[in-house]
This record gives C-alpha cells, structure tokens and sequence, in this order.
C-alpha cells in the first residue's frame, strides 16, 4: 500500500519526536552532573500576592504546588500575604495562580502540562517555595484547609479548622499548635510530624517510608499507618489504631483508652497507660513474647485481664515483642 505524504510525514515527525524525548529522558534520569538546585543558594526572587480582607470574606484555604516547600502560617497585619519564591525571575506562565471566590483561598501551580507529566529535574525543573501568611483570627476559624505537593517539606501551624489535611508525595509533614475536628496528615515518602495538635473527632496520619511522631495529641479515634518506619504518639485518644508492616510502634497514653489495637509484622508493639480502673489485653504472635508491669490475671491462652478489665486492648505481630506497661 502506497502511503501519502502526509501519512509519511506524520510518521516521521512522530519519530524523531520519540528518538529526542528518549535522548531528553535518558540523559536527564542518568544522574550525569549536579543538580543545578543543589548549589542555587537561596531562592531570591519573590513575587507576593497580597489580599485585603476587609473587601472580602475567607473561611477556607486550598492549596495545590507542585515541587518545593510550602509553609501556611500567621501574618502580623490582619491581612493575607501569598509569597513565592524561587532561583530565578519568573514569567507569566510560571507564577502561581492566586484568587479568592466564595469564601476560599485557592493558590495553585500545578506547572506547565510537560511538567505534570515528566520531571527532568537537570533540565529546568522549576522548584518554588510558597508561603501563606493569614491573620490570626482567619487562621483559627476556618471550615477547611487543605494543603497539597508533589515534592519537598510541607509545613503548618497555628491553624484550626473543622477538616485540616496536609499531603505530600516526597516530603516531610510538619503540623504545629493546630485543632481541627477531623485532620489528616499524609505522605509517601517522608516523616510526618505533629506537635501540640488535636484532631478532636478523628486524627489520621501515615507513610510508606518514613517514621510518624505526634506529641502533645489529643483525639477521640486515632489512626497511624506506616509501611516501612516507627511511630511514636503521646498524648490523649479514647480509641486508637496503629499499625506498620516494619518499624517500632509506641504509645504513651494520657488516659486509658476504650480501645486499642496495635499491630506489626516485624517490629516491637509498646502501649504506656497511666493507673487505670482495668483493661483485657488479647495478644498473638508467631515469634513475640507478651510482657506488662501490671498485675495481670490470666483468663486464657493470649488473653490478660487487669482490674475490672474494662478498656480493650489488642496486640498483633508476626516477629516483636509486645508489651504494656505503666506509666510512673
């Protein structure tokens, strides 16, 4: 079958164009030279949005970026200031995209279709630090926010909402001094780290590589999930889940809790309750030992009972120790 010439050239262009992403994609991912990211410095140009509440109202915050660190924290002037910041002047199509409409904040850069798709990271890869800054009592009565990137730290403090999540692809999560009725805090690869922060209803945090450190929490349900890396929550929760495929697992409670449920596959599960009125702990494990400072009373093979016997503790792992003990 003979071909027409636009056939021909469609095929062609369709060629070449294979032939020069391949050689962009292989050069870029081979690792040959630094990261041009790597030795920039500070990010020095900045471009601020700034906005006047007194014209308009907010009650709630979005924020989609799509590579570098993100930050949302208190302004100083009873107004919102929207800063990035990056390595070089930007252009039109490489600011952020700032409005406010119905109530919410959006700011997103989610970068030009190429970008979304593939990053060449050697080759231009734009990376951008973004801060929203909000007045106090803005940041403190809000209905949600909600805090996204792909990649880099993601930072926020001093807020309160009825629904607050903040996640990452790569990249630590840190939220400080926060409440919110229902808050989640997620990543892939990274840590997640809380402190003196409540999710009053629910508190939801997890991570595939990584470790989640909560201090100062206070829940009604907790949920922790990591994959590869430990945990550690201090701080008050009626019902708790917590859960890793490998990494250490401790719990320090401020109160009993009705329910726990820990469980591993290889690493050490540590529950610390204060004096209690009683709890019945059920525990199994292939190749674990079950040991606690309270006086227990044996009820049945894998089951303990202390006191009334009341709260209701459950322990699983394949290889770890399992243990509750008393806080001194």
């Amino acid at each position: 079958m003979k071909l027409k010439k636009s056939q021909i050239f469609t095929i062609t262009a369709c060629g070449v164009a294979a032939v020069l992403l391949t050689g962009v994609l292989a050069a870029g991912l081979s690792g040959a030279g630094p990261n041009p990211l790597e030795a920039k410095g500070p990010r020095t140009y900045s471009n601020t949005k700034d906005i006047n509440l007194d014209e308009d109202e907010m009650s709630s915050l979005e924020v989609k970026w799509l590579d570098g660190p993100v930050t949302v924290g208190l302004s100083l002037d009873g107004q919102v200031h929207v800063t990035e910041r990056s390595y070089k002047a930007l252009g039109q199509g490489d600011q952020m995209e700032v409005s406010l409409s119905a109530g919410k904040l959006s700011v997103r850069w989610d970068g030009k279709w190429f970008r979304r798709w593939i990053t060449l990271g050697w080759f231009g890869q734009l990376n951008k630090e973004l801060e929203v800054l909000l007045p106090r009592d803005v940041a403190e009565n809000m209905e949600g926010i909600q805090v996204e990137n792909t990649s880099d730290s993601l930072s926020v403090a001093d807020c309160g909402a009825e629904k607050l999540g903040v996640s990452s692809v790569s990249g630590t999560v840190t939220i400080k001094e926060c409440t919110a009725d229902r808050l989640e805090a997620n990543t892939v690869s990274g840590d997640v780290i809380l402190e003196r922060t409540q999710g009053t209803e629910k508190l939801t945090a997890g991570t595939t590589s990584g470790a989640v450190n909560i201090t100062g929490g206070h829940t009604q349900e907790l949920e922790i999930s990591t994959v590869s890396g430990g945990c550690v929550y201090e701080g008050a929760a009626e019902k708790l889940h917590v859960s890793t495929v490998s990494g250490a697992m401790r719990v320090s409670a401020a109160n009993c809790p009705e329910e726990a449920h820990m469980e591993a596959v290889s690493g050490d599960l540590r529950l610390e309750l204060p004096e209690n009125g009683g709890f019945t702990a059920e525990y199994s494990s292939v190749s674990g030992e079950f040991v606690s400072d309270f006086a227990l009373v044996k009820d049945s093979a894998g089951k303990v009972r202390y006191g009334s016997g009341g709260a209701q503790i459950r322990m699983s792992t394949t290889s770890g120790q399992m243990a509750v003990e008393r806080i001194n």
